[in-house]
């Protein structure tokens, strides 16, 4: 066997290591979105899924968002650290007035403007108190993604984020991938 040959493969497994390690600096979150985990609990046959990544070198939320079959039109979502507490962030450019649809969207988490100002009030008024207590609920698995219907104006739909890893593994199909980034 040649020299090369155990060089390589360490130069091989020192990259494997940090694409890994740099994959794990964004968190991920998904949450199943049903009336079902509501507050209140309601018997909406909607669903839809809410993907987040935390790009902690921007300090940004990168936000996907679907959701089909809702009874009402929809008016907005929000973001909530935790429910029944202030909301955290109503979420620009959601597309209202429509029954089923797709979001994409990166909000600032350094802008005083990206929270809600009763939650922004409640974490020492500033940005940096805001997204840490933003991030702490997401990490502990207490934020909470709600989608908002005029027949429904509290939520239609919503669900807990919760951790999860997007690396494909070899039960992951590309065409789940796929169906999960797209």
């Amino acid at each position: 066997m040649s020299r090369w040959f155990p060089r390589f493969t360490l130069a091989a497994l020192a990259l494997s290591f940090a694409l890994t390690a740099q994959a794990g600096n964004n968190p991920h979150y998904r949450a199943t979105l049903n009336g079902v985990d509501e507050l209140p609990v309601n018997a909406s046959p909607a669903g839809g899924t809410a993907l987040i990544e935390f790009d902690t070198s921007d300090n940004t939320l990168k936000i996907q968002a679907e959701s089909a079959d809702l009874l009402g039109k929809t008016t907005g979502a929000r973001l909530d650290a935790s429910p029944g507490r202030p909301m955290t962030a109503l979420l620009s450019g959601f597309p209202v007035g429509v029954k089923s649809g797709k979001y994409t969207k990166e909000i600032d988490l350094t802008r005083t403007s990206t929270f809600d100002p009763a939650f922004l009030a409640a974490n020492g008024g500033t940005a940096s108190g805001a997204r840490k207590a933003l991030v702490a609920a997401l990490a502990a698995g207490r934020a909470y993604f709600n989608l908002l219907t005029k027949s429904m104006p509290a939520g239609e739909v919503g669900g807990f984020l919760q951790p999860f890893d997007p690396t494909p593994t070899a039960t992951t199909s590309w065409s789940r991938v796929k169906q999960i980034y797209r």
